[in-house]
């Protein structure tokens, strides 16, 4: 488990700038605006990389995965994957990324 706490200004909980597989764990807390949970970034050439990312659990995440170029997260393998935007909602299905271009424009989410 990921858990924010009580520290404050965290940019995010995970920053994946690579070939990786994140499965299983569970993110918490990060509900700041602008803080995703889980940024996504391509590779050194600009390409997105194919990772999996499996059976994870967003909660009390207000974005829980940002991505810095458009098309990351469909080229993951991201089945199982649930969020809440708050601590006590229901879970629902993940299924897109905020589209974040640079730190000031956002891109339409997917």
């Amino acid at each position: 488990m990921i858990t924010r706490g009580g520290a404050t200004d965290v940019k995010y909980a995970v920053k994946v700038a690579g070939r990786f597989q994140l499965i299983g764990n569970r993110m918490q807390g990060f509900d700041e605006e602008n803080r995703p949970a889980l940024e996504l970034l391509p590779d050194t050439l600009g390409r997105p990389l194919p990772n999996l990312i499996r059976d994870n659990v967003f909660l009390g995440c207000k974005t829980p995965v940002v991505e810095r170029a458009s098309g990351l997260w469909k080229t993951c393998h991201t089945s199982g994957n649930l969020h809440s935007a708050t601590a006590d909602g229901p879970l629902q299905p993940l299924t897109s990324a905020q589209t974040v271009l640079s730190d000031d424009k956002k891109a339409a989410t997917p």
